[in-house]
């Protein structure tokens, strides 16, 4: 199974090859638009961390995507089987997920 999370405001895209006879995942980072190989490298990128079994659990670093110190950062994902037509989420638009910001420790400071 193929999934991609897209970054349409920067440009950028997680693909990833999911097994799960073996949960196992493979992952590839790029551009949109940009082909990736169906087979990613057998190690993850360094910057990305994922686990697979029941639950796809990722973790992509801020500058990866290219929006350190931003409040928001919009994106979509595509789930499809390996060779065929799959589905968009959500079909119109994107997810938004608040990110920290520049200002996160300020605000975050207690005393």
């Amino acid at each position: 199974m193929v999934v991609e999370f897209l970054f349409p405001g920067k440009n950028r895209k997680v693909h990833l090859l999911l097994y799960p006879a073996e949960k196992a995942v493979r992952c590839a980072i790029g551009t949109i638009g940009e082909v990736l190989s169906e087979k990613p490298a057998a190690t993850m990128p360094d910057a990305v961390k994922a686990a697979f079994h029941k639950v796809l659990e990722l973790g992509i670093p801020l500058r990866e995507l290219g929006c350190e110190g931003e409040t928001q950062i919009g994106f979509f994902l595509t789930i499809r089987p390996q060779g065929s037509v799959g589905e968009r989420y959500p079909t119109y638009g994107q997810f938004t997920a608040d990110l920290p910001g520049s200002d996160f420790e300020e605000r975050m400071w207690e005393v």
